[in-house]
């Protein structure tokens, strides 16, 4: 695969986004507008934080459930040679997630014993079911089956949106009704396409298991567990420092700020899930390091032409998006999507450590990013309130995207160009005129203003490219 043309690289790259964009937006875009739902029939919006506090403790017992083997499954997998040795690995990934649901389910009932936690069962049973389908989906991807990948994401979406509005619209469950959507969603969908794969039939076998593939899964996995927990500070703590200082009501007001950015973010995680694909496939180019800074360069053009525009386009549809009790949250659109650009920078020289297997080199960057979090929500939210949390969120993401520029100069040598300002500096001009004016008719018009001068500002050989492969799917 390393030693594909230039050309071929970059349409087997297009074709793997678009592979990947099908199911993520689908999915993001159902939970995008399931958001008008869930503000308008919970109208409560510190119950509405307290569920986004439940999801803060979900995101951080999952790692801890699956021990990050079905990463590390996926990169094994990749490179898998023969039938034998992907049994072993999916056989050891879903046999060591069964063991951890049995010890977390016996500890719930421990907590259980000795106090009250409103909503545990609920609790457990999301984190083992995120667990295990995101487990199946890894494992799926891993195999090569890309499009079962995607339609696994798009059947859990269809049934996340009818069972929401069964269970939260017409039944009136409110909080439970969200548990149980997203439980039954995501059971439903792993067991669908984990049979559909042949997962449980074809690859899982208990006497399959090899023991130098387990030890060779632990080295690679168990070092992104720590990893992973850092990054659960960085992405979740925040919720409680809004608890502490602003209470639940501004919770549950950031807590849907944060899912339109989400979608936002969506957009990057395609990306990001296409490009580790090709970049461990090309890793050994002799062209590697031109190679993925021209990637880097272009994509972070594209990335600050939507994220420039995207604030604009939620905010002149807040009024009807969300709630009444959650619009004073439109303020905060542009400043976070900020964050995720930084974010996505950082996520991009990622992938130096994951090609060259040396994961445990994550673990200090995303360490001191994660310390200075902590600090910086610590003193600012006081201070700035729920910009606080913003900037906390700029400042540790900052550290890290630093931090690994440097570091995976051992692994590959990325460069940004130095044209690459230009989209920065068309993006600063952005939050200038976001936080200039408003209104539906002023939103407009800077988002057709950006477009043209991002078109105009667009890199000649970027321009051409999307140019030509539009007239290729024209022509098809």
């Amino acid at each position: 695969m390393s030693q594909l043309r230039p050309s071929a690289r970059a349409s087997r790259f297009v074709r793997d986004i678009g592979v990947y964009a099908v199911g993520n937006i689908g999915s993001k875009l159902i939970t995008f507008l399931l958001v008008p739902l869930y503000t308008f029939f919970i109208t409560d919006s510190a119950e509405f934080g307290y569920y986004d506090m439940c999801m803060a403790v979900v995101f951080c017992l999952a790692p801890l459930l699956s021990l990050q083997l079905p990463n590390g499954g996926f990169r094994l997998l990749v490179e898998c040679g023969s039938e034998h040795r992907r049994r072993a690995v999916v056989s050891f990934v879903l046999s060591a997630l069964l063991a951890n649901s049995l010890v977390l389910i016996a500890g719930a009932v421990v907590v259980g014993l000795f106090a009250e936690v409103r909503y545990l069962g609920y609790i457990v049973a999301f984190v083992v079911s995120f667990g295990a389908f995101d487990s199946v989906n890894e494992l799926v991807r891993g195999l090569g089956h890309t499009r079962m990948y995607t339609a696994g994401a798009i059947l859990s979406s269809f049934l996340l949106t009818l069972l929401a509005v069964l269970l939260v619209a017409v039944a009136g469950l409110g909080v439970p009704g969200l548990f149980i959507t997203n439980i039954l969603a995501r059971f439903v969908a792993m067991v669908v396409v984990g049979c559909k794969a042949g997962i449980f039939g074809r690859y899982l076998s208990f006497r399959g298991m090899v023991r130098s593939v387990n030890a060779e899964l632990l080295r690679y996995s168990l070092p992104l567990v720590p990893l992973v927990m850092s990054w659960w500070v960085l992405n979740s703590c925040g919720v409680f420092f809004i608890k502490s200082f602003l209470g639940l009501e501004a919770n549950g007001v950031f807590a849907v700020v944060s899912k339109f950015t989400s979608a936002f973010y969506v957009l990057t995680f395609i990306f990001y899930q296409a490009w580790q694909q090709n970049a461990i496939m090309h890793y050994d180019s002799p062209d590697r390091n031109a190679f993925f800074s021209k990637i880097l360069n272009n994509y972070f053009f594209l990335l600050c032409g939507l994220a420039a525009v995207y604030p604009f386009a939620v905010r002149c549809n807040y009024f009807w998006l969300v709630g009444t009790e959650y619009r004073v949250g439109a303020q905060y659109l542009f400043a976070n999507t900020l964050v995720i650009v930084v974010f996505s920078v950082a996520a991009f020289y990622e992938l130096g450590y994951q090609c060259s297997k040396r994961t445990g080199r994550l673990l200090p960057g995303v360490t001191a990013a994660a310390l200075a979090n902590i600090v910086a929500d610590y003193l600012l939210v006081p201070l700035w309130g729920l910009y606080g949390i913003i900037a906390g969120g700029f400042i540790a993401y900052g550290v890290l995207a630093v931090y690994r520029m440097v570091d995976t100069r051992k692994y590959m040598q990325v460069e940004f160009r130095a044209a690459s300002l230009l989209p920065a500096g068309l993006l600063i001009g952005a939050g200038v005129l976001f936080y200039s004016g408003a209104g539906v008719a002023y939103d407009c018009l800077c988002i057709a203003a950006l477009a043209v001068c991002y078109w105009i500002a667009m890199p000649a050989d970027l321009k051409m490219f999307m140019i030509g492969n539009l007239l290729k799917r024209k022509v098809a």
